[in-house]
């Protein structure tokens, strides 16, 4: 049974402190920076003003999903391609309401990555995935195409050279 609960995690990237508030529970991939991906207990983020907050069926994986980690010496949930359905959104978001099929790009280096149960995107990053189109083409779909996409779908031709090492570690959410 998932408890419910209201809580704020701080992370610590690039000397800049991101606070976030969560509630109830979800998993998320934590990339390390010798590579090595930890699955943990989370909190599912609680949408901002103008983000919507996506139950991921997709994510995209990437080079830079990878090499951040590495390069920047900080573990961290570094997916940012999400397809899947909008779970909740913010207060100034009209364009997505809970239950719409979309695409979107989560902000580089913030807490709600896309290696997770649930994701963060901001409402300008996420567009309308069509029913008929899979959550997978949903990456490459548009008419007309719009930049966000063709920024995700450049990211998404490239293939990904490094094993990761899966393990699965029971650690309460951080306070």
């Amino acid at each position: 049974m998932l408890h419910r609960t209201l809580l704020t995690r701080s992370f610590q990237v690039s000397n800049q402190l991101i606070s976030r508030s969560y509630h109830s529970a979800m998993k998320e991939a934590i990339v390390q920076p010798d590579l090595a991906v930890n699955i943990i207990d989370s909190q599912i983020p609680v949408p901002k003003d103008d983000e919507v907050i996506t139950k991921v069926v997709v994510s995209g994986s990437n080079p830079k999903d990878w090499k951040r980690p590495v390069t920047s010496k900080q573990a961290m949930n570094s997916g940012d391609d999400i397809a899947g359905v909008v779970h909740q959104v913010g207060r100034n978001v009209y364009e997505f309401k809970p239950g719409d099929r979309i695409a979107a790009f989560h902000q580089m280096m913030a807490s709600g990555g896309s290696f997770a149960e649930y994701a963060v995107s901001w409402a300008h990053t996420t567009f309308h995935i069509p029913n008929d189109t899979s959550f997978e083409g949903g990456f490459y779909h548009s008419d007309p195409p719009n930049p966000i996409q063709a920024t995700i779908n450049s990211r998404h031709l490239v293939p990904i050279r490094a094993e990761l090492k899966i393990t699965v570690q029971k650690q309460p959410p951080s306070p």
